[in-house]
């Protein structure tokens, strides 16, 4: 009895020091979902990260990464169905990829960081408004300026024409199965 007793008080911590969430990122320091991946590993197994999509989704940032690619409408569509997710510690769902890419481009300009963008906007939503706008670029860029809204569920990842963005890594544009391993310098 003594054993499970430690053993729950070290998990119960374990979850709280994990948590803490910090004034720059609205998740917490770890995500239930990996701690059960973590947990649900037998005694002779590893839970390992080997998908764009485990590393984004647990808010493991990658180094050693190829150096980037250029955003246009297709990568913006993919990096918005993936953050959309993975900001939700949900699995991406790209089976709706080809209707994405196959509607047309609505362009936005907004000023982010002191610079005048040109911002792909890619509705997501049915009957309710849900969208993000991904900075454009025609250049490799390792990563990009990206606003979510859902006025669904309220949740708002900044606000570009406020000038409020989240900046996402380019690999957020690859498809979540990738893995890391096709990324590496």
């Amino acid at each position: 009895m003594a054993i499970l007793e430690l053993h729950n008080k070290i998990i119960g911590e374990f979850i709280q020091f994990g948590s803490y969430a910090s004034d720059f990122d609205a998740r917490p320091m770890f995500s239930l979902s990996l701690l059960g991946e973590t947990l649900s590993a037998g005694p002779a197994e590893l839970a390992g990260v080997n998908t764009i999509e485990a590393a984004a989704r647990w808010g493991i940032f990658l180094e050693g990464v190829a150096a980037g690619r250029p955003i246009d409408h297709k990568a913006a569509a993919q990096i918005c169905v993936n953050f959309q997710a993975w900001m939700v510690d949900k699995r991406s769902d790209s089976s709706s990829m080809d209707y994405y890419n196959s509607q047309p481009i609505t362009l936005e300009y907004a000023e982010l960081w002191g610079e005048e963008v040109e911002l792909a906007r890619i509705d997501t939503g049915g009957m309710e408004e849900r969208y993000c706008l991904v900075r454009l670029s025609t250049q490799p860029t390792s990563g990009t300026a990206i606003c979510s809204r859902d006025d669904f569920n309220g949740l708002n990842f900044g606000d570009c024409r406020a000038g409020v963005a989240h900046w996402v890594p380019w690999y957020y544009s690859l498809p979540p199965e990738t893995p890391i391993s096709a990324i590496a310098e």
